[in-house]
């Protein structure tokens, strides 16, 4: 197994580099801009002398807040990106394993979504995810594009570091009351996707779309809550005052839950609570957050 990552500063890039590192699996990591566009040469030149046999893209694992701030042009551009990848992987016949997210639905559900649940995207950032999904199923036959809920982190643009930043800088941050999902760390996700590729690599054909989530579903409110408990743990002096619950984040944009049942009973893959090693990744976050 020979794995190229692209996306290696991204959250779920960072984790899963450090996640083969350890175990000692051979990989190259690219940086999302050394995939240029406007320069493909090197792109080509490294599928041609490492010859990957699997590729994990991880760029479309983006900040809550800033993805907005992304024109309109950002998201075709990134799709053109797809487009390319894809026609590379079925060209060389290499597997593509393609991180997605739970916004290909609109939040309507009031139960966990299904990989069999007709994509409702409403907005631009859902919408660019579900383009890139249809654009690897028609270029790429050998793909597996993995849906995550909401994906936290101890740096970068996350709940997690919403929340406890708003603590140090004293801005008011609002908890949505309609808003769920089934929060899991970056270092989870690594965690799957090395079981996923270690599968794939024993040749079996099980393309298509998947879920992963966290074992149990949480209110955003309930899980500020629990925040705060283990960050007062280490910081008498947290101001949870700043936080209040309001109503209708999106109208529509609520429930981020997703069924993992087809995963585990197609790879094993046993899912974790969102509490797995949540009180060493607000440690980590508050450090991260001091150095700043």
């Amino acid at each position: 197994m020979r794995v190229l990552i692209i996306g290696r500063t991204e959250h779920i890039g960072i984790e899963l580099c450090q996640l083969f590192s350890r175990k000692k699996i051979p990989y190259i990591a690219l940086y999302t801009h050394q995939f240029n566009l406007h320069d493909l040469s090197y792109f080509h030149q490294l599928l041609d002398s490492y010859q990957p046999t699997i590729i994990v893209n991880t760029t479309n694992v983006k900040s809550f807040n800033q993805i907005y701030l992304e024109s309109e042009l950002c998201f075709k551009l990134h799709q053109q990106a797809i487009s390319i990848l894809a026609k590379a992987c079925e060209k060389k016949s290499i597997i593509l394993l393609h991180i997605s997210s739970w916004r290909v639905f609109n939040g309507e559900n009031r139960t966990s979504y299904l990989e069999t649940d007709e994509p409702t995207a409403n907005d631009l950032l859902g919408k660019s995810f579900l383009d890139n999904e249809t654009t690897i199923r028609q270029l790429c036959s050998k793909h597996l594009i993995l849906r995550l809920s909401w994906v936290i982190n101890w740096r970068g643009g996350n709940r997690l570091i919403l929340y406890l930043n708003a603590m140090k800088s004293h801005k008011p941050v609002p908890v949505y009351l309609e808003c769920y999902g089934s929060p899991i760390s970056a270092a989870e996700a690594a965690r799957v996707i090395l079981a996923l590729c270690e599968q794939l690599s024993c040749h079996i054909s099980v393309w298509g779309v998947y879920h992963y989530s966290s074992e149990d579903i949480v209110s955003e409110r309930f899980f500020v809550e629990t925040i705060q408990a283990e960050a007062e743990k280490n910081d008498e002096t947290c101001d949870w005052s700043l936080f209040y619950p309001v109503h209708d984040r999106y109208k529509t944009k609520h429930y981020a839950c997703l069924d993992s049942t087809l995963i585990t009973n197609t790879f094993g893959i046993q899912k974790r609570s969102w509490r797995y090693n949540l009180n060493e990744l607000i440690a980590m976050a508050q450090c991260f957050l001091d150095k700043k």
